[in-house]
This record gives structure tokens, C-alpha cells and sequence, in this order.
């Protein structure tokens, strides 16, 4: 992937360049929403939205915006369905057919996604359509855009699972909260002014 090696880490300096595919993928593809999942996926979605609306604008999606929803493997499939089920409505509303990407930080087997498919594919009578985004994942694992392929054991980040850079949390009831810190604002000051600079230096 360009300016993205594959021993790098990711991080607040070098995020832009492996979101750009994803970026590209949703500006051909038009979704008419946008989810960054659970606590990571938070951060990827903010990236590919400053992203985005450097290059080419205004998002595609119904209202304009990325929403953020908690889900996750490790909640009950009853949950999550009770969760979502206030955003597959209100997309109904919007429009027959509508098309969403789930932006998350990683996968190797594609076990969440595809369970998430079957609630969102049930939940609307098989109305919606759905595609995955990942930072590193795999065409096998129901991926349908990576920012790279994912090779390795552990995932690389500064970020994952780090509350206090992410900036929020999900109570029992998978409501959200702020976790908020200085170091978290810093985070996404200095992940803006790289996805800036990328954009200059292309």
C-alpha cells in the first residue's frame, strides 16, 4: 500500500496512508451509512472521515456524517440486535435499499462480520446491504477493503484497546461514555495534520 511499510506501526503518523483504500472504496461504492464499530473502529472511522472529506467532500452517506455503534463478538447476538435495530429502522425510512460499510480496526477469520451481516440482513428482510472495512484483514475473512493485508500475530497499533487515546467506552447497557484525556485530543490533533500533510506531499 503506498507510503505504508509493512514493519510499521500504526499510529497517529502513519494511519492516513493505510486508510486511503478504504477511502477510495467508499467514495465508488456511495454507502448510505457509515459505522465505525466498537472502540477501535472509532478511531479508523475518524480517520477516514478527515480522509475523505479532504479529497473528495461532503460523505455520501443519508445525513452526511459516520455514526459509531458498539459491536462486537462479545456481546450476546440478542444485544446487538436490540442495539441496531433503532439504526436499521431509520435507514429503512431513508430509502428501499440502502448500503452500509462497518469500519473496524482488524480481523483474521471474519466471524463478527459475518454474524453482524445476518442481524442487519434480518432485521431488514434482506434490505440492506452490507461491505467491511478494515486497517489489516484479508479477502478471506469477508473483508470486502483493507488498508493492507494482515500478516501478523499481533496487531500493531498505539491504540487498540487504549481508552484514554480512543476516548470513549460502552457501559453494560452499550451506551457510550467519554474516556476522554490529553493524550487522546493530542492523538487525534497530530493524526489530522499527518492525513493533511499526505494530502499535500501526493
Amino acid at each position: 500500500m503506498p507510503g505504508y511499510r509493512k514493519d510499521s506501526k500504526i499510529n497517529e503518523y502513519t494511519i492516513g496512508n493505510i486508510v486511503l483504500p478504504i477511502v477510495n472504496f467508499i467514495h465508488n461504492y456511495k454507502p448510505d451509512c457509515i459505522i465505525g464499530c466498537d472502540r477501535g473502529g472509532r478511531i479508523v472511522a475518524l480517520a477516514v472521515s478527515i480522509m475523505y472529506q479532504k479529497i473528495y467532500g461532503k460523505f455520501p452517506t443519508c445525513d452526511s456524517t459516520i455514526k459509531f455503534k458498539r459491536i462486537s463478538k462479545n456481546d450476546s447476538k440478542k444485544i446487538t440486535q436490540d442495539h441496531i435495530k433503532p439504526l436499521v429502522d431509520y435507514l429503512l425510512s431513508k430509502k428501499r435499499n440502502p448500503k452500509i460499510i462497518l469500519l473496524d480496526e482488524w480481523t483474521r477469520t471474519g466471524v463478527s462480520f459475518k454474524r453482524v451481516k445476518t442481524l442487519f440482513k434480518k432485521l431488514s428482510n434482506n434490505s440492506i446491504e452490507i461491505k467491511f472495512g478494515c486497517l489489516l484483514g484479508d479477502l478471506n475473512s469477508s473483508v470486502d477493503v483493507y488498508g493492507r493485508e494482515y500478516e501478523q500475530d499481533e496487531y500493531n497499533s498505539n491504540f487498540h484497546s487504549q481508552q484514554h487515546i480512543i476516548g470513549i467506552d460502552y457501559d453494560a447497557n452499550l451506551q457510550p461514555f467519554s474516556t476522554m484525556t490529553k493524550e487522546g485530543i493530542k492523538f487525534r490533533r497530530q493524526m489530522k495534520k499527518s492525513i493533511e500533510s499526505i494530502l499535500v506531499n501526493k
